[in-house]
């Protein structure tokens, strides 16, 4: 959508969390019959993007999930339907195998899926992330900074996604981001 006024394009920002365990990942399906990563938008009290993840994992999936514990993983366009683009910011974060997750009524289900045999009805951007996600997971990761920014002009305020760069120091165990993966991440108005 191009802005009134300023002429940007813009696009709403969402953010979703690769939550793993036990190399499983939490999957939600959605009413187009596609597995999702769960999460959200940001509302208007939330002061950072693990703020968001933790908000909106809890909301689809009741899980209480810790926001020191989330590594940012990357950003990208994804258009979810035809002619609705969307910016998504994702996190991952490793939990406990015990956590038994609930369905919320955004799902038809919410289950535990092994890394290496996602769904066929997953779409690719998620499979990416999910990717990137769990080897990210075995390397240690320096958030720099990732957070909501709000903004106000002569007649509405906005809010947008400011994410610096991240630093990344592989664990000799990790295997290499794959291409296309990149730990930079765009700055957004």
């Amino acid at each position: 959508m191009i802005e009134e006024g300023t002429g940007y394009y813009a696009v709403p920002c969402a953010v979703k969390a690769v939550v793993v365990s036990d190399d499983r990942v939490l999957l939600g399906l959605n009413d187009r019959g596609e597995w999702e990563l769960p999460g959200g938008w940001p509302d208007k009290v939330g002061t950072s993007i693990t703020d968001t993840a933790v908000r909106e994992v809890h909301e689809e999936t009741g899980l209480h999930l810790d926001a020191d514990r989330f590594t940012l993983v990357g950003a990208e366009l994804f258009a979810p339907v035809p002619g609705r683009q969307v910016a998504l910011v994702c996190l991952s974060t490793r939990v406990d195998r015990d956590l038994v997750p609930h369905r919320s009524s955004e799902h038809r289900e919410i289950t535990w899926h092994p890394v290496t045999e996602l769904s066929q009805n997953l779409p690719d951007i998620y499979r990416g992330f999910i990717t990137s996600g769990v080897d990210l997971d075995h390397g240690s990761v320096e958030v720099r900074q990732a957070k909501w920014c709000t903004f106000a002009d002569s007649s509405t305020v906005k809010t947008s996604v400011s994410c610096s760069f991240v630093n990344l120091t592989a664990a000799p165990s990790s295997r290499p981001i794959p291409a296309g993966r990149s730990p930079l991440l765009m700055h957004s108005r």
